[in-house]
Parts: C-alpha cells; structure tokens; sequence
C-alpha cells in the first residue's frame, strides 16, 4: 500500500478496466509531480508493471489527491470541490457521453474513492501536454480549445433534450463554489474577493506604465468604487442561472492549464480537466474567461467574433450529429458576449495573479513591506508589493508583468477607466 492509501487490490482493478483484458499485477509506483501540484489538488503518476498473455508490460495513469497543505484541503472538502468533481466524473461525463453519442472532451475515470483519491487515465500516453501557463495560446490552440468546450457544452443539452430535463435535474452541484461577492458569509472566498480587487487596484497605482494620473488623488477613489462594483457584479452574474440565456453545464475555471493539448501536424486537438467548480451557466462564459485568461488583448480584438462563430459552429455540428437541434442562438451568443465581456476581464484580473505567481514566489525575494508570514497568515492582504517583487526576479517573472499589464489594460479599456491613465512608455 502506498502513502495514499491505493492497495494493490485497487491498482490491479484500474489496470483491468483500462486494459480490458486478463492480467497480473506485478508492482507499481507513484511519483508527485512537483511541479504540477495544484492549489486544490496533489498531481502524481501511477506507474505500474503487470504482466498478461503477451508476456510483461508497462501502463501510467494521472492519480489525483487531496492537496497536501490542510488550508487548501479544508477548502476542497468544506467547498464541497471534490464531490463535485467526483459527480462530474461518475455520472454527468458518462451522461453527457451517451446522450450526445460520442466521448467527452476528458479523461476516463477508473476509481473513485470517497477520501478524496481519483485515478484518471494518463492523457500524456495519447500525446497530451500542458500549455506554458506564461505564453499566450496560438489561434490553432484557441480553436482546439473551444472545439473541447463547445463538445462539453454539446453534451450538457444533449442530455436536456433527450431526458426532457434541465441540468440541475441531474446534476446535485451546479452552484459557483468558490467565487463570491463582498457580502458574502464565507470568509474565505470573500478574502480572497477582496485581496484581488486591493491588488488589482493598487497594482494600476505602483506599476510605472500607470503612474502617470490625469486627475488628482482622490481619484484612486473612484478607480477603486468602481472596480468594486465590477467585482460584486461578475461574481453575482457567475453565482445564478441566467433567465436571459440558455444555460449549459460549463466547466468554470477554464484557464490555460486545465486544457491539454496535442500538437500534430495537420492540426491541434485540445482535452479539458479539473472539474472542481463546473457550474450552469451561459455559454459564454466558458469562452469567454478561456479567452481573457489565455489570449492577448490584440489577439481577442482581432479573432474573438470570429472564434465565437467556430464555437458555435462546433456545437451545432456535434448536436446535429446526434439528431439534436441548437437551441442556441448565434445572434444571442454574440450578444452574451458584449454583455458579459466585462465579467470576464474581472474573472481574468481575479485568477491571472494567483494563477501565474504560483511556481515563483518562494524564489522570489519578498519587498520589504510583505513578508513570507503575512502572506501565508492572511490572504485578503493587498498582494501588489509581491508581485511588484516576481516581476523583476527572473524571465518568468518579466512573462508575468506583461501578463499582468495585458489583463490590467483590458479592465481599464473595458470597465471604462480610460479617462484616469494615459498611456507612457515603460
């Protein structure tokens, strides 16, 4: 038995519905990815020896713990993450799969443990890998990526139609887990509502390429009300159902390194996981958060209508593959787009800094005025000066900055705030 718990019993039973054929395990192995381990998630490679009628072999699956640090283990269990995940992968992937009559843009499932233990298939032996979280996707990967989503999205009203039956019908979890609005009762999620919003704003105040104000200081006060606003509302529209627009189940966190991606030739072919905070909602915002977290502020001006048109070509190719017809609306969708933008430069602002800081923090020596204590002790801390601090450290810290700049910059063209900075060189 390993650490984990995993017992040899178990890892037999994984081969066997992986392999589907008679065979004997011979021994296995599990290795952490350390550089793969996520806030709410531990990351390892299961490897295991077995031997069969052709003589011994070798097979890896993605084996997915509760984290190791008991912060973001209390999250994940009190957030209800992991049963949500385990939902996802148990019942509504298989749902979806059968009513749209093809294989769901994710990983199969081989075992599920109630302890928080879930083994996956190993989508790096099918020529899978992850996108470097510091570079912006390539058309040809944003096209694979809302061809993946425009499936998952596909399945979500296959099984509508085909059980006469809303999503929330079938599936026990569909609320927003872990974003919230500043009146929020959960202390957690409003900390950490509260910390992006102060970073954010105290961010466009130090950073140089914003240090030139139109106006006087008291305008940092408005610049702040209404950023806060932004903040409230995006979390209120990814909290409930929209009544305007149809709904799907979504996958919620659709940033650059929950999409794997297999590079050939001819084409890109993309995969979607971690389904910890899925939730239903419109469309477009899938699209849209992937685009805002992933793409560049010139990239969306110049390929996000018409990216939006290959969604929507994709999802009423697979629906009518299946004998469905779209309910969606492309003049809808297009107008869901324009109306939720905004959310989504405020998604983006929210996840790029907790997403991208990851992996270079405790290299990265803290300013003065925040140290490796108060950063652990308490998360609703304004967090600019630490990330002022990565920015110069290194190349990964410069991919950062610019990172930063672009999201900052689309926040300002699109909530308006153009009227206090004028553009300076850096």
């Amino acid at each position: 038995m390993t650490d984990c718990g995993i017992t040899a019993a178990e890892v037999e039973l994984v081969l066997r519905r992986a392999l589907q054929r008679d065979l004997s395990l011979l021994d296995f192995t599990l290795n952490t990815f350390s550089d793969k381990v996520g806030f709410m998630g531990d990351h390892n490679m299961l490897t295991v020896h077995y031997c069969d009628a052709n003589g011994p072999g070798e097979y890896s699956f993605f084996l997915k713990l509760l984290p190791k640090s008991d912060r973001y283990k209390s999250i994940v269990q009190n957030f209800g993450l992991f049963t949500k995940e385990k939902e996802m992968y148990e019942k509504l992937l298989p749902l979806m799969a059968k009513s749209l009559g093809r294989r769901m843009p994710a990983a199969d499932c081989y075992l599920i443990r109630d302890d928080g233990c879930i083994v996956l298939e190993d989508l790096s032996r099918m020529g899978y890998k992850l996108w470097d979280k510091y570079a912006f996707l390539g058309r040809r990967q944003a096209e694979a990526a809302l061809k993946a989503v425009a499936a998952l999205h596909a399945g979500s009203l296959a099984v509508e139609v085909g059980t006469d039956a809303l999503m929330p019908r079938h599936a026990d979890h569909c609320y927003e887990a872990l974003i919230a609005d500043s009146s929020s009762d959960n202390i957690v999620v409003r900390q950490w509502h509260f910390s992006s919003l102060k970073t954010c704003c105290s961010l466009l105040q130090k950073m140089q390429c914003y240090k030139s104000r139109v106006a006087g200081a008291t305008d940092w006060d408005s610049v702040f009300e209404k950023l806060h606003r932004a903040w409230d509302h995006s979390a209120l529209v990814t909290q409930g159902f929209s009544a305007k627009y149809r709904n799907v189940l979504s996958h919620g966190d659709l940033w650059v390194n929950n999409v794997l991606f297999k590079d050939e030739l001819d084409r890109v072919e993309a995969v979607l996981v971690d389904f910890q905070t899925y939730r239903y909602s419109p469309p477009i915002l899938d699209l849209l958060m992937l685009l805002h977290c992933a793409t560049s502020r010139e990239f969306r001006a110049q390929h996000q209508k018409e990216l939006i048109e290959l969604y929507f070509r994709e999802l009423e190719n697979l629906l009518r593959a299946a004998g469905i017809e779209n309910p969606i609306d492309l003049k809808q969708l297009q107008e869901s787009a324009k109306e939720f933008d905004h959310v989504a430069a405020v998604l983006a602002a929210r996840h790029i800094p907790t997403i991208l800081k990851q992996g270079l923090t405790d290299a990265t020596q803290l300013s003065k005025n925040y140290t490796a204590e108060t950063a652990t002790k308490e998360s609703a801390f304004d967090q600019s000066d630490l990330l002022l601090g990565i920015f110069g450290g290194s190349e990964l810290g410069k991919h950062f900055e610019e990172r930063m700049k672009n999201t900052l910059d689309s926040l300002i063209e699109i909530l308006g705030l153009s009227g206090f900075f004028e553009k300076t060189s850096t």
